[in-house]
């Protein structure tokens, strides 16, 4: 039986050992690869031959776990794993662990699990230098070496880059067809005498490097501004390119730029003219040249509100709205139209029927004064002397000018409305007045000033 099995090992060595199985883990890879693996020349499987970090910058760590997984060929091989043999950098973090069968008289690892955590290139190492180190799989059987494998760990080691910079996507956005947007880079040096290598490579012709203002050497701590131009063509067409930073001999670093190529709109709002404050909501009216829709927006919220295409006025003064499109994957965002007018409050006429002049013997009369808005007039004297108001009843005290002022304060819709009723208190027992000829002036004693007498109109609703 040991003899067989022996022979079927080498069988399997010869039919293996010209072959080459290389098997990279990806960065992104999970930690821990099964399956899709070599075989290491009849010794073992294994998930995989070969551990590839990224580029790493010398003086840094790149921690990064990695994970191999080797199962033995034979129920009853010997696996040793054996990570200090052959050329052995400690650029590597590297360890191993193996599970043993304890069914055997003599137990032998079945699985081993080799793990690389962390890849860190010294600081005299030169640049673009590959470091590798590697880990030796061996079958053994009574003790005895009977083949073995190698799996590489492998990292480039790369200088740091003497300047830094935004590396995020630049977006220009949508930009009207025919248009212009222009946006900048900002590069810092980290070491002295840096000067800045670039190339834009790009679908199309609508990026461009303005201006480069990142030619000359810069000492270290300054920095240079790099401007890129987007100039759209044709409407809905998605621009991208890429623009591209390096020095000489160094690793190349890569600012993505995109944007999007829209059409132009107007919009068109009807005009808004004055008006008289109203609780009814008015309709407002404006498009937009795309056909998309538009939406309008009060500033003045306190004056005035809007609900979709309704405005509700709330009180006097002037209200401004706001007709906006936002745009869309077609269009451009359209500037805002702004109506502004003025919201008056309404005015009201107080009615009364002029009074005549009284003798002071009267005592006493009634005055009925009413608005046209229909809310209530207060009536009170001027002259207290003369005469005085309780309600509408006028009390007469003395001979002379009687002047009641009628007011009505107004409201949220009306406007405050004041007017005066004068007439003359007289002595019954002193002659009239002699009334003048026409062409001669008034006499001063016996005149009657009745201001604000209407005509009686019909009411104001709202």
């Amino acid at each position: 039986m040991t003899i067989r099995r022996s022979a079927i090992g080498f069988l399997w060595l010869f039919a293996l050992a010209g072959c080459e199985f290389e098997h990279p883990l990806s960065p992104t890879a999970p930690s821990q690869v099964r399956g899709g693996g070599g075989n290491t020349a009849g010794i073992a499987t294994v998930s995989a031959r070969t551990v590839s970090f990224p580029d790493t910058i010398i003086g840094s760590t790149r921690t990064q776990s990695f994970e191999i997984v080797i199962d033995t060929l034979w129920s009853d091989d010997d696996l040793r794993i054996d990570t200090t043999t052959g050329h052995v950098d400690t650029a590597f973090d590297v360890e191993h662990t193996c599970d043993t069968d304890d069914r055997w008289e003599t137990p032998t690892p079945k699985r081993c699990v080799v793990r690389v955590t962390a890849f860190r290139p010294a600081l005299n190492t030169p640049p673009s230098t590959v470091i590798t180190r590697k880990v030796i799989v061996s079958r053994y059987e009574d003790d005895q070496l009977w083949n073995s494998g190698e799996i590489t760990i492998s990292g480039r080691a790369i200088a740091a880059a003497p300047f830094s910079f935004a590396s995020d996507p630049l977006d220009f956005g949508g930009v009207e067809s025919g248009e212009s947007k222009t946006l900048s880079i900002r590069v810092t040096a980290d070491q002295g005498d840096t000067a800045v290598v670039l190339q834009l490579v790009q679908l199309g012709e609508r990026f461009s490097i303005s201006e480069n203002g990142c030619l000359a050497g810069m000492s270290r701590g300054e920095s240079c501004v790099i401007e890129l131009l987007y100039e759209p063509e044709k409407i809905g067409v998605s621009d991208q390119a890429e623009l591209r930073l390096f020095y000489p001999g160094g690793p190349i670093n890569t600012v993505r730029l995109s944007g999007v190529s829209l059409g132009g709109q107007k919009i068109t709002f009807d005009d808004l003219p004055d008006r008289l404050l109203d609780s009814r909501p008015l309709t407002l009216s404006a498009t937009a040249s795309s056909g998309l829709p538009v939406t309008f927006t009060s500033r003045t919220p306190v004056v005035c509100t809007v609900s979709g295409v309704l405005l509700s006025m709330l009180s006097a003064g002037t209200c401004i709205i706001a007709a906006d499109q936002a745009g869309n994957g077609v269009y451009v965002r359209a500037e805002t139209v702004a109506q502004y007018f003025k919201i008056d409050k309404h005015s009201q006429e107080i009615e009364f029927d002029p009074p005549e002049d009284r003798p002071w013997s009267e005592n006493q009369f009634e005055i009925i004064a009413t608005a046209d808005s229909g809310l209530p007039v207060t009536l009170k004297s001027s002259t207290l002397m003369v005469c005085s108001v309780v309600g509408r009843t006028v009390l007469l005290h003395g001979i002379g000018t009687c002047r009641i002022v009628a007011t009505q304060a107004g409201n949220h819709f009306f406007d405050a409305k004041t007017e005066v009723i004068a007439f003359q208190v007289t002595n019954p027992d002193e002659p009239k007045p002699v009334e003048p000829e026409p062409g001669e002036p008034e006499p001063e004693s016996g005149t009657t000033g009745v201001k604000g007498a209407k005509k009686k109109k019909e009411g104001k609703g709202m």
